[in-house]
């Protein structure tokens, strides 16, 4: 989500039997400039998904403009196991991944580890954990 940025959301409800409910009326929600930490960010880092993961991550990230951003992987000692290349992304949403591996293509192991996109002068982490 982009601070600023107008969404439209409808929802449905759907009980432990499987029933589902009708769509809601449509809402629009307009996103404050104060809910994020940097309010003029050129990018906003979504949070990992499988997570927790047996390997593959996946994340959004969305840009204000075009951005060129590093993607780089830490374990809970701070020490970078793995730096994905740099790359230029245009404005609007991507989704990137992290495979699970080092940078000698190794898996890694069961634990924590936290992913870091730096890019436009900002610097956005999130923690991932990894099963086995």
């Amino acid at each position: 989500m982009i601070p600023g940025r107008s969404y439209v959301y409808a929802v449905t409800a759907v009980d432990a039997a499987g029933n589902e409910s009708a769509f809601s009326r449509q809402m629009e929600v307009i996103v404050p400039w104060d809910a994020f930490d940097r309010p003029t960010g050129r990018f906003v880092l979504g949070e990992p998904y499988p997570n927790p993961s047996a390997g593959r991550v996946e994340f959004s990230l969305e840009t204000v403009a075009e951005t060129w951003v590093r993607l780089e992987v830490f374990d809970v000692s701070g020490r970078r196991i793995r730096r994905l290349p740099d790359r230029s992304l245009p404005a609007g949403d991507t989704v990137l991944a992290w495979d699970g591996t080092d940078d000698s293509g190794r898996r890694v192991g069961r634990g924590i580890y936290f992913l870091r996109v730096h890019g436009g002068g900002e610097r956005y982490t999130r923690k991932v954990h990894i099963l086995p």
